[in-house]
């Protein structure tokens, strides 16, 4: 018994199959991960080596020549680049795609072990290139009210930060922006020489001060109490109070600290000294910390959050638990301005929404052909299950194999969305033939499913050996188009399952009643055979107008063009801006705030936001972080306007372009790369 008759004998067993089919299906997609793109990680592994304030001169002299012919030496490794800056040397390996980038750290590790028994060498980091390093969502949140720059960094701390690093996926939340205070203590150096006192006497002083102190356990009336002796600061008084030292007392002073019943403790106290408080060697106060970082929206202070996901996290899922949490916190905070300067999950959802349209359309369109040529809707619905049946069928698999819902697994199934009644119409219309023989409903669908059998197989097996070698093949091709080789298969696959089962059983229930639909058939079928008889008559002007579709179209493909990564539509440009080193911050941000205004002249309404920095890297990889940060380094992200007279990326930078030319400043443009070019590395290049 083969297949076909085993669904018509038994349909109830099928019709359970398929809605079992479509229950687990349905259960898979909704716990299927989302995400942009499949699990795709940079081969490329990152080398830091610092050695004190040497020029980068000197620096690619004594050590990055020979680290980068070291490197070179490694398996597998197909280019090596090094940078230098002051003090330091940041070299890349890139290696071959598929390579074990495990093995290949443990390989670089045993290079450069030397460098770190070098006396000369301060510290030496290895790190691999991460794309989780990149932050999923980037917040700015200024005040509405009067709250200042440090009691907004103390809420966005204390509150924010620690109310986003509960969240389920959330890695970390790196704070940039705003003031934090310290209790600064400025010592007199003339005053420590009088007392002969050192900083390193008066921070070990300052230090033991600091601490609570147990004095055990005391039992009375059958009650335990426990000592303890309360030493920590509470305030900036105790500080400037503290005792650290002792000095000679004046005439008299011993007698009147005898008469007022002073008594100090400490190996050091004597009748004849008196102790030395800080206050009187330094000057303690309450005051905001030294600045390093700057952050500002739309011209005005504020502070920036980095959001970083777990590794194995679904971006889009973790992102919409932050949109959540940031909005009760808005709620609860009043006063506060919370805005979203930029999230991957915005990107991801765009771009597999479109997807899924292409895809919904592209079977919708189908089902439209199906009976445009069938001209019945009952064996058109027919054929068309195929299609929810085998995508259904797909989720399963993908679920079992881990994959996950992206722009190539969507693609695979957009791609295959018309392919996937190919075996249903090749069955349905052997079975329509044998029906306009004479044969019983039962018998047509048997002979007609049974007599093609071999014939579909073999085509959609043709078609699944395109695809299928993906999977065993290296390099970037592999790990871009391996879920999709994978999707496509199992497509195909269940498709051939609902052409030799459902189709059919639910042919047998159809095609014995829907008599029209063999007359409809007929009267097709002298059309066609009109159309064939002139192509056969008319030889040559056929071949001679396939071949010359073939030329027209071998001309246009310089025209078309080609790209590895096709550009996405970010509405975002980014301008970096390099100060000569050693510039202070308070120039920088001069510097940029003459930025802010220009943008603001020259693109007006058309930008929606600019968020701003001063010496603030978004990504903590060293991959990304090709210098270090520095006070003379910002950066202007514009979010441009959307809507019918919007910007595009290309033409912002070009209106900016004339208005950015700053004697001394280093000025790039740069279009937001997508998470397929950060992680490939095609794009970024500047503009500008």
């Amino acid at each position: 018994m083969n297949l076909p008759q085993f669904s018509i004998r038994y349909p109830v067993t099928i019709a359970m199959m398929m809605l079992g089919i479509a229950i687990l299906g349905v259960i898979s997609f909704d716990r299927l991960g989302t995400d942009l793109l499949p699990a795709i990680y940079n081969p490329r592994i990152v080398v830091e080596l610092q050695s004190g304030e040497r020029s980068p001169q000197e620096m690619e002299q004594r050590f990055a020549r020979r680290l980068e012919g070291e490197l070179g030496t490694v398996s597998k490794v197909v280019d090596v680049s090094a940078r230098c800056s002051l003090g330091r040397v940041l070299a890349t390996a890139t290696f071959s795609w598929g390579t074990d980038m495990d093995f290949a750290l443990l390989d670089v590790q045993k290079k450069v072990a030397s460098y770190e028994s070098d006396p000369e060498v301060n510290r030496v980091t290895i790190a691999r290139y991460d794309p989780q390093e990149e932050p999923i969502m980037i917040y700015a949140v200024q005040s509405s009210g009067d709250r200042d720059l440090d009691e907004l960094r103390r809420i966005a701390e204390n509150v924010i930060k620690r109310g986003l690093e509960r969240l389920d996926g959330v890695a970390r939340v790196q704070v940039y922006g705003g003031l934090v205070r310290e209790v600064r203590v400025e010592l007199d150096e003339y005053l420590l020489e009088a007392f002969n006192l050192t900083p390193a006497e008066i921070t070990a002083k300052i230090r033991q001060a600091n601490a609570n102190a147990s004095g055990g356990r005391l039992v009375q009336q059958d009650k335990a109490y426990l000592i303890k002796g309360i030493g920590n600061y509470t305030s900036v008084e105790d500080v400037a109070e503290t005792v650290v030292g002792y000095k000679a007392a004046a005439n008299g002073a011993s007698a009147d600290s005898a008469a007022l019943g002073v008594q100090q403790t400490g190996a050091q106290f004597s009748p004849d000294k008196v102790p030395i408080y800080l206050s009187d060697v330094a000057r303690v106060s309450y005051a905001p910390e030294e600045r390093t970082d700057m952050v500002r929206l739309n011209g005005r202070e504020s502070i920036g959050f980095y959001i970083y996901k777990e590794a194995e996290d679904n971006t889009v899922r973790v992102a919409q638990q932050v949109a959540e949490t940031i909005s009760r916190l808005q709620a609860d905070l009043s006063g506060l301005e919370f805005t979203l300067i930029n999230s991957q999950a915005s990107f991801i959802d765009n771009a597999i929404g479109e997807v899924k349209s292409t895809a919904m359309i592209g079977a919708l369109l189908a089902v439209i052909v199906l009976y445009a040529f069938l001209r019945s809707l009952g064996v058109t619905l027919i054929v068309s299950l195929a299609i929810p049946i085998s995508i259904l069928a797909t989720f399963t698999l993908m679920y079992l194999q881990q994959l996950t819902l992206n722009i190539m697994t969507l693609g695979g199934l957009a791609l295959g969305a018309g392919m996937l009644v190919d075996n249903a119409i090749v069955v349905i219309e052997n079975i329509f033939r044998r029906r306009q023989l004479g044969e019983s409903a039962e018998t047509a669908a048997v002979a007609g499913a049974s007599e093609v059998g071999a014939a579909i197989f073999a085509v959609t097996l043709t078609t699944i050996v395109v695809f299928l070698p993906v999977v065993y093949v290296e390099g970037i091709a592999a790990e871009l188009f391996r879920d999709q080789a994978w999707v496509v298969t199992y497509a195909l696959l269940a498709s051939l399952l609902v052409a030799f089962t459902l189709v059919p059983m639910l042919a047998v229930k159809t095609l014995a009643k829907d008599t029209a639909a063999f007359q409809r058939q007929r009267l097709r079928v002298p059309f066609y055979e009109k159309t064939l008889q002139w192509a056969l008559q008319h030889r040559a002007l056929v071949v001679a107008a396939a071949l010359l579709l073939m030329a027209t179209a071998a001309l246009l493909l310089p025209v078309v063009g080609a790209e590895f990564i096709p550009r996405s539509n970010e509405n975002q440009v980014q301008i970096d801006l390099d100060l000569p080193p050693g510039t202070p911050m308070e120039k920088t941000a001069a510097v940029l705030a003459g930025v802010e205004d220009r943008i603001q002249q020259v693109l007006g309404q058309k930008v929606s936001a600019q968020f701003a920095t001063i010496n603030v890297r978004s990504s903590q990889s060293l991959f990304t972080q090709e210098m270090q940060g520095g006070e003379h380094l910002a950066g202007v992200t514009i979010n441009l306007a959307e809507g019918k007279n919007a910007l595009t990326p290309e033409s912002a930078i070009a209106a900016l372009r004339p208005h950015m030319n700053l004697p001394g400043i280093n000025t790039t443009f740069r279009i937001r790369e997508t998470s397929l070019q950060q992680t490939i590395g095609s794009g970024g290049k500047p503009v500008m």
